[in-house]
C-alpha cells in the first residue's frame, strides 16, 4: 500500500512541477470597496465563496479554489497541496468522511464588468481553459415587501424569480445599496445576503468587509489560454457524460435553459 501512494504522491507532484514552471501569479484590475463571504450549502458538500466588489468590476469565486491554485502553482508550497490530497486519498480508501469543499461552480472565476454590462466567466473541462462572455443578466424579480428576514444584523426583504430554469428565493438589504449578489444573480435595490433554490443549493453571506479589502484581481495561476465558447454551447459539452472519463459522477448544473425541449437528461431533473 505504501508503494501504491508512493506511485501516487511521484505522478501528482511530476504533475504540479510541470504546472508550476507554467505558473503566473495575479494581476490587480482595481480596488475593491467590499467583499462579501458567502457560505455555499449544495447537498452535503459545503464551501465558501467571495463575491469582492469594485467601481466598475466584481468578481465571485471559491476560497477553497483560490487556495489550491495558489498554492499548487507555487514550488515552494506545492507540497502542502500533495500531502492534502494524499490524505483525502486514504480516507476515501478507508471508508472514512472526507470534508469536501466541492459546490457548483467552485472551479470558475466570474467577473462582472459594469461599464461594459457583461460576465465573463473563466473556466475549464478536462483542463483545457474556457472563456464565456455573455451579456449581465436581466432578471425579473417579484418582490415580497412583506416577507423580512434579519440576516447578520441586516433587514432584508424577500424576492423570488426563476432564472434560466431554476427558482430562486433571494433575501436583499437596502442598507447596502448595491445591487449584487452571489453568482449571477443581483438587479435588486439592496446587495443579495442570502439566495437558494430550495432544497438544491443556498448561498449565504458570513461577513461584509469594507476595510483592507484586496483588490479585484484577475488569476489566472496556470497561465492558462482560454478559448473563447458561447455559454449554452459549454453548458452542452460540461454536462455531457461522453465529455468525461466513464464512470464519472455527474451533478446536476445550476442553469437548465440551454436543455432543448424534449430532450430527457436525468442530470436536469
Amino acid at each position: 500500500m505504501k508503494d501504491k501512494y508512493r506511485k501516487v504522491a511521484l505522478t501528482i507532484a511530476l504533475g504540479f512541477i510541470f504546472l508550476c514552471c507554467k505558473a503566473q501569479k495575479q494581476v490587480p484590475i482595481e480596488p475593491a470597496m467590499m467583499e462579501v463571504s458567502y457560505h455555499v450549502v449544495f447537498g452535503n458538500n459545503t464551501d465558501n465563496y467571495a463575491l469582492r466588489i469594485g467601481k466598475n468590476v466584481s468578481e465571485f469565486f471559491s476560497y477553497d479554489k483560490l487556495r489550491s491554485d495558489s498554492l499548487g502553482s507555487n514550488p515552494e508550497t506545492v507540497m502542502v497541496i500533495l500531502n492534502e490530497e494524499l490524505e483525502r486519498m486514504k480516507k476515501l480508501h478507508n471508508k472514512e468522511s472526507v470534508d469536501s469543499h466541492h459546490s457548483l461552480g467552485c472551479g470558475d472565476y466570474l467577473y462582472t464588468n459594469f461599464p461594459n454590462d457583461s460576465v465573463s466567466t473563466y473556466t475549464s473541462v478536462m483542463g483545457i481553459g474556457y472563456r464565456i462572455v455573455e451579456p449581465m443578466p436581466t432578471i425579473d424579480w417579484t418582490i415580497c415587501e412583506d416577507s423580512t428576514r434579519l440576516i447578520m444584523g441586516f433587514n432584508c426583504h424577500l424576492a423570488t424569480t426563476t432564472f434560466r430554469g431554476r427558482e430562486w428565493k433571494a433575501w436583499y438589504t437596502e442598507d447596502i445599496p448595491i445591487m449584487r449578489g452571489p453568482w449571477k444573480l443581483g438587479g435588486l435595490p439592496g446587495l443579495i445576503l442570502c439566495a437558494e433554490v430550495e432544497s438544491f443549493i443556498s448561498y449565504t453571506a458570513t461577513v461584509v468587509k469594507t476595510a483592507n479589502v484586496s483588490p479585484v484581481t484577475f488569476y489566472n495561476w496556470w497561465n492558462k489560454k482560454f478559448e473563447n465558447i458561447d455559454r449554452k454551447k459549454h453548458l452542452k459539452a460540461s454536462n455531457n457524460p461522453k465529455t468525461y472519463p466513464k464512470g464519472t459522477q455527474m451533478t446536476p448544473p445550476l442553469e437548465l435553459d440551454w436543455i432543448e425541449v424534449g430532450n430527457a437528461n436525468p442530470q436536469a431533473k
